[in-house]
């Protein structure tokens, strides 16, 4: 029986029969926080809340600041988010809630003036 090598066809091993090259595509697996990691962002908007509630706006925006500069992409992104807004409002800074919240695709703001 002859075989492909026999007539000088490609066979899987030649260069006609490999795989395109991918250039740039890496096999990925998606980041997945891990639970410690996860606890942290939870940690810091728990303390973002808690000084909210106490009336510190300021320390609520400080705490948030950290956040952001930690988690840049965080989990909990979207409600740090959330917890700014009201931190704004809070502070008096309606303009800042309202571009905040616009910047974060939230709805706009009612902040009581």
């Amino acid at each position: 029986m002859a075989g492909w090598q026999e007539f000088g066809e490609p066979g899987p091993s030649s260069p006609t029969h490999r795989a395109p090259a991918r250039l740039g595509t890496a096999p990925t697996t998606p980041a997945v926080p891990s639970a410690s990691t996860l606890a942290e962002e939870i940690a810091l908007l728990d303390d973002a809340r808690a000084q909210l509630a106490r009336g510190r706006d300021d320390a609520a925006l400080a705490v948030l600041d950290r956040y952001t500069a930690r988690f840049r992409d965080g989990k909990l992104h979207n409600e740090a988010s959330k917890v700014r807004v009201r931190a704004l409002c809070s502070a008096g800074r309606e303009r800042e809630a309202i571009a905040h919240a616009r910047s974060a695709s939230l709805p706009p703001p009612q902040c009581s003036s």
